[in-house]
């Protein structure tokens, strides 16, 4: 089953590997940046993060892309959390 966390942890890793870090480096960066919903992201790592989520969940569903959402659905780390939970119908 997919819940926020598993979604949060793919998207930690594939935010590293777009940009070349390991999901440590990552998460320290968003702890330093106050947390997911301080972690910004422009709209094509939100791209290459949203393709790699689905492709690592295996979910079987073409998740929206930044042009399907608002900026301010992927402009964090939190926001494309909720925006990819809404999508997949995960309500925890």
């Amino acid at each position: 089953m997919t819940d926020r966390m598993v979604i949060r942890e793919a998207i930690i890793a594939g935010r590293a590997v777009a940009s070349g870090d390991s999901p440590e480096d990552v998460e320290a960066a968003i702890a330093a940046n106050g947390g997911d919903d301080h972690f910004e992201l422009d709209s094509k790592t939100a791209e290459w993060v949203i393709v790699y989520v689905e492709q690592v969940l295996q979910l079987g569903t073409k998740l929206p892309t930044p042009s399907d959402l608002g900026r301010d659905q992927f402009a964090t780390i939190g926001a494309l959390i909720t925006a990819i939970a809404d999508a997949l119908g995960v309500t925890d």
